[in-house]
């Protein structure tokens, strides 16, 4: 089997089709909004999101995060041969955790009819559920052909908060794979930090609203604000353009972005548990297929002179 530029695609795109199937019971029904389950079916929730009718903030919201994320470990595949073994990452996110069993079920679904143009088939045999500090928990496999009910949780804030950091004035940031973010109707093609920043607080805090249940207590306007401080340093960053065929629009999509590295600098005590959180969510458009991936890969901090002093 042939692999595309960017799996993530290909895997998402078939996934939706094999959710749907398992999940939808009104498959006659062309448009979610419009069926009368749309606020009990798990396909409706993970795919159409729509704002609840008790919500009373957020309600001129777009776009509404999904609560998962997908990601692929082997970009640098261009063939997967007969027996071999892949591996896939899959982030829940909040209430989708519930879900998980039907995200099981949906990859069995999908194995059973097909990846991709090549239409190849694979069988589900393992199902790992992160702890912490690379420990997992096997909640499937294919011998058993039974789902654990042990879910472990992963508190976001920790991921955010076990590394202390103080005094750090420059990060770099490798954006691994298209990430697009999107400010005045216009295509961001190199972030600068406040594009960045703005981007993942609006993506957190409305993962947070609407599928954690949590209002974030934030001062948004200050932080954004103060994020204008930090400077772009330096940056090598290139546009990709990608496009990919939707079942369900049954037309080609454009799915851009950038991808590279780039370093900030200035006081970023306040923004680094942000950029840690982003790390696991991703940032910007199309997170479910993958894109906007990024890794924080140093961290520098101020030293003291002979005064004591930073500089």
């Amino acid at each position: 089997m042939m692999v595309p530029i960017f799996p993530t695609s290909t895997f998402r795109g078939g996934f939706g089709v094999a959710f749907k199937r398992i999940a939808c019971i009104q498959r006659n029904t062309s448009n979610c909004h419009r069926c009368v389950l749309l606020k009990t079916c798990p396909y409706a929730y993970i795919f159409e999101t729509t704002i609840p009718d008790n919500s009373t903030k957020l309600r001129n919201i777009k776009d509404i995060p999904r609560p998962y994320v997908i990601e692929n470990p082997f970009f640098s595949k261009k063939y997967i041969v007969p027996d071999e073994e892949i591996y896939l990452d899959v982030i829940l996110l909040g209430k989708a955790i519930n879900y998980l069993p039907y995200f099981i079920l949906a990859i069995q679904e999908l194995g059973r009819m097909g990846l991709g143009k090549d239409r190849g088939k694979f069988i589900l045999e393992k199902v790992k559920v992160y702890k912490n500090d690379n420990e997992y928990d096997t909640v499937y496999t294919l011998e058993s052909e039974a789902i654990s009910n042990q879910q472990n949780i992963i508190d976001l804030n920790y991921l955010a908060t076990k590394i202390k950091l103080s005094n750090v004035n420059e990060v770099t940031i490798m954006f691994q794979t298209p990430t697009k973010i999107r400010l005045n109707n216009q295509n961001i093609s190199c972030p600068d930090f406040n594009h960045l920043f703005r981007a993942l607080i609006h993506r957190l805090s409305a993962i947070s609203y609407f599928h954690c249940e949590k209002e974030p207590i934030l001062d948004f306007v200050q932080l954004i604000e103060d994020s204008r401080s930090v400077e772009r340093h330096f940056s090598q960053v290139n546009w990709i353009e990608y496009s990919r065929f939707s079942t369900r629009q049954k037309s080609d999509l454009l799915m851009g972005g950038f991808i590279g590295e780039v370093s900030y600098k200035g006081m970023l005590n306040q923004f680094l548990p942000f950029i840690l959180l982003g790390e696991a969510v991703h940032v910007g458009k199309n997170c479910t297929f993958g894109f906007g991936k990024y890794q924080l890969l140093t961290i520098n901090r101020k030293q003291k002179n002979e005064e004591g002093v930073y500089e």
